[in-house]
């Protein structure tokens, strides 16, 4: 019995040593100079991987006009995305951002959320000239949307218009978030209502600011979580073996 309390003492000593609480993954926006400029990477924790910020098959870089400290798209399709999200999904307009997260079998990991300021804009003076009613809904997969897209939250509704606004996603309450291992999870903002000219970003433009965020909040997009190395069993039983000589050699003493 002591030599099993010890083994679990000193196995959680030896996971706890290596548990990362807090930002897992993060990339900036003050590099952002053009419409062809990618973020860069600021945080990047050990266990786990990102293939980047990238846009879907309905978004493009080209014509966007407030890049300068933000990152983002414009709908490239000539027809307005009109609501609801079902039609939307069944005509496969992926007008969308995407990011994902991959941790690898050696560790577990727990999202807590994604944070980040972001804004819908677009310009009265271009094609379309009207921009639309923005809505959006932000979904995970663990598969790449192969099989399915899961909900986070309800639909946005109308969507900052020509306002910066700071997006902190709850994900503590999706279960499938929640102690994964050996899995990729791959995150959309997917968007509707706009028009082809309706430009979507992350990030603060500093070069045309407008109204609704301060410089308190931070110029990045963030995912926060919990990340726990598993210990191979390799190295469990050698913690067990080191448990049981170290009983031993006390018991010796006695």
């Amino acid at each position: 019995m002591q030599m099993a309390r010890l083994v679990v003492a000193v196995t959680s000593l030896a996971i706890a040593e290596g548990v990362h609480a807090g930002a897992l993954i993060e990339w900036g926006f003050n590099n952002m100079l053009s419409e062809s400029d990618v973020p860069t990477q600021t945080i990047k924790t050990p266990g786990v991987n990102t293939s980047g910020l990238r846009r879907g098959a309905g978004m493009t870089s080209l014509g966007l006009s407030r890049f300068e400290g933000a990152w983002g798209g414009t709908l490239n399709d000539s027809t307005p995305l009109v609501p609801p999200l079902t039609k939307i999904i069944a005509e496969n307009q992926d007008a969308s951002f995407l990011f994902d997260i991959t941790v690898g079998p050696g560790f577990s990991l727990s999202l807590e959320s994604i944070q980040t300021p972001w804004c819908g804009w677009y310009d009265p003076s271009g094609p379309g000239g009207t921009g639309g009613t923005l809505y959006g809904q932000w979904q995970y997969s663990l598969d790449n949307g192969a099989t399915a897209w899961n909900d986070i939250g309800p639909e946005t509704g109308l969507l900052p218009f020509d306002r910066w606004d700071w997006v902190e996603l709850d994900l503590t309450g999706q279960s499938a978030l929640q102690d994964i291992s050996n899995v990729t999870v791959t995150f959309r903002l997917l968007l509707w209502g706009g028009n082809h000219n309706t430009q979507f970003y992350f990030g603060k433009d500093t070069v045309l600011p407008v109204p609704g965020l301060t410089d308190n909040f931070p110029n990045t997009l963030t995912i926060y979580g919990t990340l726990i190395p598993i210990p191979e069993p390799s190295a469990t039983a050698l913690l067990a073996l080191s448990g049981a000589a170290l009983l031993l050699r006390r018991r010796k003493r006695k």
